[in-house]
This record gives structure tokens, sequence and C-alpha cells, in this order.
């Protein structure tokens, strides 16, 4: 038990450094967890998550700069068609203009529209009880 707790000490330690300071070199990281008797395939899978994939985050927020300016939505409702004379169905329409000057243009039924509505308040929601959690106001 001593010894789990003296390597997962030893662990806690040398991810901190590298959390924090962001420059210690992969040799020296992998050297240090060899030094506290982590496997080697543990060392892999961190070395990968504290080297690997801070590059991808950073690929894809170069990719995630284009933002959305602006937002303009209006709601059709087609009355009727070839086929049959009254039919009373809405549909919306949403355009959104990005920072690279593209537009993107949806055509929803109420049913998406609902479901985007909701994916929006869950990831708000979601956003807002991480802002709350301590480790992300450090």
């Amino acid at each position: 038990s001593s010894g789990i707790n003296a390597e997962y000490g030893g662990l806690y330690c040398i991810m901190s450094q590298v959390v924090k300071h962001k420059d210690l070199p992969r040799p020296a990281f992998v050297r240090d967890c060899q030094g506290a008797n982590i496997p080697p395939e543990a060392i892999k899978h961190l070395e990968s998550v504290l080297y690997t994939m801070p590059s991808m985050i950073s690929q894809t927020r170069k990719k995630a700069d284009n933002q959305f300016v602006e937002l303009d939505w209006r709601i059709d409702v087609v009355l009727s068609n070839n086929s049959l004379a009254k039919i009373l169905q809405p549909e919306i329409l949403m355009a959104i203009k990005m920072t690279n000057s593209k537009s993107v243009i949806a055509q929803l039924t109420p049913q998406e529209f609902h479901s985007l509505r909701q994916s929006t308040a869950k990831v708000l929601h979601d956003m807002c009880q991480l802002r709350e959690r301590k480790f992300m106001n450090s």
C-alpha cells in the first residue's frame, strides 16, 4: 500500500511539473517516470497525454479560430404545395456569417430546431458547471 502511494505521489509530482512549466523535455519526463518505477506502457500513455495531446489541441484551436459573427434567422410557413391543398408546415431558416466571410445556411424542421436548442442549452449548462470548479479558475 505504501509503495503504491509513493508511486502515485511521485507520478503526481512529475505530472504537475510538466503541466505547470510545460518546458520539461520528453526524455527528462521519461527518465523521471522510470526513476519512479512507473511501468513502460503507462509512461507511453502519460507521454501521449502530456506531449502529443496539447499539440493536437492547439492545432484544433487554430482551425477553430474561425468564429461566427452574425446569426440571422426566420420562420417560413409552407401553406400548400402542388399535391396537397393545405399543409401549414413551418421551416426555420438560419444564416450564420463567419469571420472568414463565409456563410452557412441551414434549413431546419421544428424538431431539428428543438434538438439544436436543447443541445446548445446543455453545452452552455455544462460550461457553467465547469467554470464553477476550482481547477478552471487557476
